[in-house]
Order: structure tokens, then sequence, then C-alpha cells
């Protein structure tokens, strides 16, 4: 501005020469920062961090209470099938020995009704009359057969 004022060419020129290498310079800065400025992606990216760390929190969590929740699911089905095997046990012991009382019950009741049944005349005893015993080979007609040959066994 000087150089225009005093009317000196030279002196202008190189003070608009100054002035627009300043503002060039000026406006590349500019231009630098706001194409590397990357501060807007880096918060943003760190807020997308952010949450899938707790996204990967929650789904420990979740993980860690599904496998509790089997656990206790897998105890209580453990304990439901003991119980039940327990009282199987003593349902089975109880219809064991209720049968058991029942059959001697019934044993002495039919022994009592028999021995009333032959005290009366009722029923006639019966004995083996009649009946043949088939009796047991003996020793002496066995070792009268011949053996095979290389044994000591005889064969019937």
């Amino acid at each position: 501005m000087i150089g225009t004022a005093t009317s000196d060419p030279a002196r202008a020129a190189g003070g608009a020469c100054l002035t627009i290498t300043a503002l060039t310079l000026l406006a590349l800065r500019l231009i630098r920062t706001w194409v590397t400025d990357a501060s807007d992606e880096r918060s943003r990216a760190q807020q997308a961090v952010q949450r899938a760390d707790e996204d990967r929190v929650r789904y420990v969590a979740a993980q860690a209470a599904l496998e509790v929740e089997r656990d206790r699911l897998r105890r209580d089905t453990e304990d439901i099938v003991q119980k039940a095997e327990e009282e199987r046990i003593a349902l089975h012991a109880k219809l064991h020995q209720e049968f058991e009382e029942r059959r001697g019950q019934l044993i002495a009741e039919t022994f009592e009704a028999a021995f009333r049944i032959l005290k009366a005349g009722d029923l006639p005893v019966q004995g083996a009359q009649g009946k043949e015993v088939i009796p047991f080979p003996s020793l002496d007609r066995l070792g009268s057969r011949p053996t095979t040959p290389g044994r000591d066994i005889s064969r019937l």
C-alpha cells in the first residue's frame, strides 16, 4: 500500500506479491488443516469402538448368565431325577412288602382251607400208587461200554 500511495510501482508490485503469497499460504494452510483434520472421524471411530466394547461386555455377561442358568437347570433336573428315583425305589419296596404280605396271607388261607378240606374228608389223599420212578443208570452198566480212542469218557 505504501508503494501505491507514493507512486512507487516496484514497491506496489512487491507488496502485492507478498500479500498474494501470504494469502495463498494461509489458504493452503486452512485447506491442509481441513483435509487432514480427522478429529471428527477419530471421535466417531472411538465412539464406535466404545459401543462395540459395550456390546461385547453385554454379550459376555449374557453368555455367563446363560451358562449359570444352564447349570442351574441341569442341577434342578438331576435333583428331580434323583427324587423320582428315590420315590420309585420307595414305592417298589412298599409294593413288594404289600405283595409279600398278601402272598403270605393267601398261602396261609390256602393251607388252612386245604387242611379243613382234608380234615372233613372231602378230598382224598392220593399217594404214588400206580406210578413208576425211572431209576438212574448204575455205574456197572456205564463201565461195560467201549470208550472213544484217546478219551477216558465213555459214551452213553
